[in-house]
């Protein structure tokens, strides 16, 4: 029998061999490449506040902070790649530096004239689907995704695999996902907390980069997402007495005394969810700049994460959610751009209020009116400033009555490319 020592012994000539053989030889070494940005700004909150919540966290929100600062790190070859991106920012308060995407990716190109990519991405990726969802936030001009991107999709990114194709004009990407983007109202740092898996399928077409031989480029996508939800479940709780004070004595009375009684313990259970979006891209060129019109719209049920995370397991109800946007943005010569984008977002149409006594029907609807201007150096730095009118339904009047809350925003921010 030959030993541990002899087979190492005898490995050790062969890949060298091998190494050196002429497949590998002519394999071209992997590219490497770095990059990155900084978005550095100061927010303005008209609900800002010297206070503190009762869970001793500050009510200011008027502060200067570190919004992204993206470190990316590429190695590409001829079949396989590996993308590396980490993420830091103030925006939760301390400085928080973690993994925002880490693929790793066997892909193929054509370079003939009808150019056909196909890749095949594993790991902590982009989630396809719609538009503004998969767009680099240095290449945004407004400050943030619209708020039914926000509300349904909390982060950008999740672990899963995704398949892609593309052929001429036209891209497929098919995609199955944890289900679980970092930035959730209930997060499962590392984990998926059911067996189900989101499926994706995001179907879409572009005309390609805009020159002086074809000045119009138009693209879209068709998205569609299903998938289950976990509703965690509650725990049991024991029988307990309940004090209130009402006659502000300080003496435990009989009267002041109710009993909770406890309850059992609630399992978990999963529950479906779906979303379907569509989006559209003009842009034109002209001697005084490129032109660009968006638009994307989302109907979906039982995906809101963020902004009124739902859970029909608790409810008993199904929550429909519907939102919309579409912006413009304008470059002036070289070194100015303008923008304007509306938002509308309505995280539950079926939503009731009470009202002396009477049930009605209630608008959760959230709009947003956001212009935006900015300064461009070289596509290396940009300065921009945007103001938010935000109108909704979220405060309440002296009568009681729904009435928008005062909560509008500006945002100064400078980009820095590395």
């Amino acid at each position: 029998m030959t030993s541990i020592l002899t087979r190492k012994t005898l490995c050790i000539p062969l890949l060298a061999s091998l190494v050196a053989s002429p497949a590998f030889a002519d394999t071209p070494a992997p590219t490497l490449s770095f990059g990155g940005y900084l978005q550095s700004q100061y927010e303005d909150h008209a609900e800002s506040e010297d206070q503190l919540s009762q869970s001793g966290d500050p009510l200011n929100l008027n502060r200067f902070l570190i919004r992204r600062a993206r470190l990316r790190m590429a190695a590409d070859s001829e079949f396989v790649g590996a993308h590396l991106e980490l993420n830091g920012s103030t925006s939760r308060g301390s400085l928080l530096v973690d993994l925002y995407r880490a693929e790793a990716m066997l892909h193929y190109k054509a370079d003939d004239e009808d150019k056909t990519l196909a890749r095949l991405t594993l790991g902590l990726t982009k989630i396809p689907f719609g538009y503004e969802l998969v767009e680099s936030s240095s290449q945004r001009l407004f400050m943030e995704r619209a708020l039914v991107i926000r509300s349904l999709f909390p982060g950008t990114t999740d672990i899963g695999a995704v398949a892609l194709g593309e052929y001429k004009w036209f891209h497929l990407s098919l995609a199955l996902m944890n289900g679980e983007p970092k930035g959730g109202a209930v997060e499962f740092p590392g984990r998926d907390p059911n067996n189900a898996k989101d499926l994706l399928v995001r179907v879409g077409a572009d005309t390609g980069k805009l020159d002086d031989v074809a000045p119009l480029r138009i693209s879209g996508n068709v998205s569609f997402l299903t998938g289950k939800g976990f509703s965690p479940g509650q725990p049991a709780t024991k029988d307990r007495i309940e004090w209130v004070d009402v006659n502000e004595d300080g003496v435990v009375q009989g009267f002041e005394q109710t009993p909770i009684p406890g309850r059992a313990a609630t399992r978990s259970e999963d529950y479906h969810r779906w979303a379907v979006g569509a989006d559209l891209q003009l842009e034109y060129k002209t001697g005084l700049g490129a032109t660009r019109l968006q638009g994307e719209m989302i109907l979906a049920q039982n995906m809101d994460r963020n902004l009124f995370a739902n859970d029909p397991t608790t409810t008993g109800t199904d929550t429909r959610q519907f939102g919309w946007y579409a912006a413009i943005t304008q470059e002036f010569g070289e070194y100015v751009i303008a923008g304007f984008r509306y938002d509308y977002y309505d995280p539950n149409a079926n939503e009731l209020d009470t009202r002396r006594g009477s049930v009605v029907p209630a608008s959760m609807t959230v709009q947003t009116f956001s212009p935006v201007v900015g300064l461009v150096l070289d596509d290396v730095a940009r300065l921009t400033f945007q103001y938010d009118f935000i109108r909704d339904h979220l405060g309440r009047d002296e009568r009681g009555i729904p009435a928008d809350l005062d909560n509008n925003l500006w945002t100064l921010r400078l980009q820095v490319k590395m």
